[in-house]
């Protein structure tokens, strides 16, 4: 196979497996409303993080994202009056010291077809009212455009904006390929650039070990895309891969084909690194002293010494070939993939 159908096929694929099975009570109430405490510059603040029921990513297109099928089916109405509702109800009583509010559609906050333009705005009016200090919403860089982020700034007030984007990795290779992301560097890097030069602020999630790469590619994937991110000056948020259902990634581990990255691995990638997060929900509870590490890399930007508990994987860099490949290798195991190539 060339390249042009291996990767029209994977991403024929990633639709063909994804499974909107999404249960919720009432569209005028959120999925799930979530308090925590985050650290930032001025010392530990209090953070709520809401996910609202809602229509979800219109592109989709990610091989091991769940969050398409975590969402509203789009055959159902979802009105402005819905979301709004929900988001009075997470804030109902939201404590005089709320800082941070987190607001999650499992989609992309800054594309209209996701987010209208009127629904921002009456978002932006109504957290006017409220004492929160920080607005967190997740959007694709591409949606991020210089008119969206100045009404957001206008509507917002003294509130900060804070876009978060996963970038997953700095290698186009691995986007392309493993990840069949549509993020391109141009996009990411002017959204950025944009957003920091206006005083507001960026969150990017790099992902650990994505599909099609062995544990000594990904390490050296994670480690160079880390210094991308940081060399803009972000600090990265690490996300080590989870299996989730519906996804190629699920399908690849059913297959044998992919095994989850172990907390270890990702401790060894990060070592001697600075002013870089792992992300604290994928992490197990059961983690151990490993674990423990993570939260003071989490709190202090330093990852503690520990022991070494196996031997370190080298970095090795992913080559494309070879990559490509594997890909091939997992089609051929997926005939329906191969009957209808014409499906996209």
């Amino acid at each position: 196979m060339d390249e042009k159908l291996i990767k029209r096929l994977l991403l024929a694929r990633v639709f063909a497996l994804r499974r909107n099975d999404f249960r919720y009570d009432s569209l005028d109430r959120p999925q799930s409303v979530q308090d925590d405490i985050i650290q930032t510059p001025e010392g530990p603040r209090k953070r709520r993080r809401v996910v609202l029921t809602a229509h979800g990513c219109s592109v989709a297109t990610c091989s091991m994202c769940p969050l398409p099928d975590e969402a509203v089916d789009g055959k159902i109405p979802v009105t402005l009056d819905h979301w709004m509702s929900q988001l009075r109800a997470a804030l109902d009583n939201c404590p005089a010291d709320l800082h941070t509010l987190t607001l999650f559609h499992n989609g992309n906050f800054f594309a209209d077809r996701e987010v209208p333009p009127e629904w921002r705005d009456e978002i932006y009016r109504f957290l006017r009212t409220t004492p929160i200090k920080e607005f967190v919403v997740e959007s694709l860089p591409q949606y991020l455009t210089t008119e969206r982020r100045l009404v957001a700034r206008h509507g917002l007030g003294p509130i900060k904006l804070v876009v978060a984007i996963g970038l997953q990795s700095s290698s186009r290779l691995v986007r392309e390929l493993c990840i069949t992301s549509t993020c391109t560097d141009y996009t990411f890097q002017e959204a950025v650039q944009m957003l920091k030069a206006q005083g507001d602020d960026v969150q990017v999630f790099l992902m650990f070990h994505p599909p099609f790469l062995t544990i000594e590619e990904s390490i050296w994937d994670l480690r160079e895309s880390i210094s991308y991110v940081q060399s803009l000056g972000v600090t990265p948020t690490i996300c080590p891969m989870r299996i989730a259902p519906n996804t190629v990634v699920a399908d690849l581990a059913a297959k044998g084909l992919y095994d989850p990255p172990d907390l270890w691995d990702l401790y060894h990638a990060l070592q001697g690194l600075t002013n870089v997060r792992v992300a604290a929900s994928l992490l197990p509870d059961y983690g151990g002293p490993v674990r423990l590490a993570f939260d003071a890399l989490n709190k202090t930007g330093m990852l503690p010494t520990l022991p070494p508990s196996c031997p370190h994987p080298e970095p090795i860099e992913p080559k494309r070939e070879v990559v490509l490949a594997k890909i091939e290798r997992y089609l051929k195991l997926c005939p329906s993939a191969l009957q209808n190539p014409g499906g996209l």
